[in-house]
């Protein structure tokens, strides 16, 4: 292509050369993982200083790699560049991170804010609504508050019956609390109802589900209690245990 043609195509109205660039730095870096997500976001960052999108990006994956004073700095950064950027998602990514360093009272500060976002303003959202109020009952658990802990996980699962780590974290709360067929029947509905034919996965991130089921099914009398308590063992499952997920920690 001569070149004054290829300059007139950049210079068309509605393209942008150095926003491809960022958009395309944004694109890899979220194929990407880990540091080489960080420098391509990063380099986003450097073509456009007020992407509020590359704050967050970079954010969220400085988050992954629990560097959560960093994923802070660029959350906070994220909203200040513009608030209206996804907000109820940003604002409840802070939250996770408040709560990952233990600012429980900022970290529900958060989860509030974007609840009440998404109930005015997009209560379909995906992962919204329901997802907020896990945080915040995950949250409230850690700071010792049960009560309220369980009201958002009601209402978490009134919002989306299947969600998945509501239901669990509301059957191990039964379980700590002597509920024990409480704890079984939101085993069941995950299993037999939401996700039928399924079971948890054979991992780390599972090992306190099959602690609490196994221990539920011994005080009922369930002979096969063992085997979760044998798969709990092998992950060095003990109650309290932090256990690393993407959006927090287990309980």
């Amino acid at each position: 292509m001569p070149f004054r043609l290829l300059l007139f195509c950049l210079l068309l109205p509605g393209l942008s050369w150095g926003q491809t660039r960022v958009d395309d730095l944004l694109e890899a870096g979220f194929q990407a993982r880990g540091r080489k997500a960080i420098r391509l976001f990063t380099r986003a960052i450097a073509q456009d200083s007020t992407s509020a999108r590359a704050y967050w990006r970079r954010g969220d994956e400085y988050y992954r790699l629990k560097k959560y004073p960093l994923a802070l700095v660029d959350l906070n950064k994220s909203l200040q560049e513009d608030s209206a950027f996804s907000y109820g998602q940003v604002i409840s990514d802070r939250g996770q991170t408040h709560e990952m360093m233990g600012n429980y009272a900022a970290a529900i500060k958060d989860f509030t804010r974007a609840i009440a976002y998404a109930a005015a303003e997009d209560p379909n959202l995906l992962q919204g609504l329901e997802q907020y109020y896990y945080h915040r009952g995950r949250t409230k658990l850690k700071d010792r508050d049960t009560t309220f802990a369980l009201i958002d996980l009601d209402s978490a699962l009134r919002h989306y019956p299947k969600h998945y780590e509501a239901r669990t974290l509301r059957a191990r709360v039964y379980c700590q609390q002597g509920k024990y067929q409480a704890a079984l029947a939101e085993y069941a509905y995950l299993f037999e109802k939401a996700y039928p034919g399924l079971d948890f996965r054979l991992e780390a991130e599972s090992a306190a589900d099959f602690y609490y089921r196994g221990r539920a099914k011994q005080q009922v009398g369930d002979s096969t209690w063992r085997r979760d308590a044998a798969i709990a063992k092998r992950f060095c499952y003990y109650p309290g245990k932090s256990i690393y997920q993407k959006g927090g920690t287990g309980y």
